[in-house]
């Protein structure tokens, strides 16, 4: 419930909020994924290249530094026991 606390008050555009992040949050309704999507998402952050196209592909929309993408890189990988 955290996410649609997040969108709701973001959605009230509070002065000096500049966006939200939101981490896996929770669908309003149940959504059937196909078989090769489900697949893709258990493998996004098995390796460096899976993280960094997981990256680019759906997690971000804005650039970032290279300092910074190294980080969340490094992150990502390290929550992954199957990574190490």
């Amino acid at each position: 419930m955290g996410g649609k606390a997040a969108q709701l008050l973001a959605s009230r555009r509070p002065a000096g909020l500049r966006g939200v992040v939101l981490v896996a949050p929770a669908p309003a309704k149940p959504v059937a994924v196909p078989e090769t999507t489900r697949a893709q998402m258990v493998q996004a952050y098995l390796s460096r290249d899976t993280v960094i196209a997981t990256l680019d592909g759906v997690l971000r929309h804005a650039s970032m530094s290279e300092e910074l993408r190294e980080q969340v890189t490094k992150d990502s990988l390290a929550g992954s026991s199957r990574s190490r």
